[in-house]
């Protein structure tokens, strides 16, 4: 079951890179009765839960929710379950990310939360990403830079937050700043000029 789980997995992920992701009721009648005949509500089958979730069978999100949040199990086991969960994210759950990300966990929780979070521009999220920064390691805190320069929302967030001398400039390179140009948003161009001064595309 498990080659056949994988490539189906793989062919609904090639469909979705040019069309929107398949749902369960969209699949044929056979296929849905094939798939969850394999379910089994205490599975821990990453493959199954994986291909499960992405066509939003909701047992398997539902497990693949509580394998997070259960803190008996190892960090790469939760990692993985929350990038399920995440894969896409919902807004409903945005609350359940920022608390795997602001709470007393590994790096390898918090940047699978980060990969999630990622998905929302918003800019409540921005400040919670903000807000643990200090906290953070030096690779995560470079995640998340680029996470949020790579939104206009996230962008904004942050680049006043260094106008405000909430965090200082020097944190954050030319380099990392040079894709603001793409939202062209006078705003953001006005506060990169003003910290890094021009930069060349």
């Amino acid at each position: 079951r498990g080659p056949f789980i994988a490539a189906f997995d793989r062919g609904l992920r090639q469909q979705s890179a040019t069309q929107r992701a398949t749902k369960l009721d969209e699949l044929p009648a056979s296929l849905v009765k094939q798939l969850t005949a394999l379910w089994q509500s205490d599975t821990r089958d990453e493959a199954l839960l994986r291909l499960l979730s992405w066509i939003r069978y909701e047992p398997a999100r539902n497990r693949a929710l509580a394998l997070a949040a259960d803190a008996k199990n190892t960090p790469v086991v939760r990692a993985a379950m929350i990038r399920m969960i995440g894969d896409p994210a919902r807004p409903q759950d945005t609350a359940r990310f920022r608390q795997w990300f602001a709470g007393a966990e590994p790096d390898e929780i918090r940047l699978a939360a980060l990969d999630a979070l990622q998905q929302f521009d918003s800019a409540p999220v921005a400040v919670a990403l903000l807000r643990e920064y200090p906290k953070l390691s030096a690779p995560l805190r470079a995640k998340v830079r680029a996470a949020l320069l790579s939104r206009k929302t996230g962008a904004l967030t942050l680049l006043e937050h260094i106008d405000a001398g909430k965090l200082s400039a020097t944190e954050v390179s030319q380099a990392e700043v040079r894709p603001v140009a793409q939202f062209e948003d006078k705003r953001l161009d006005a506060l990169v000029r003003k910290h890094w001064g021009k930069i060349n595309s």
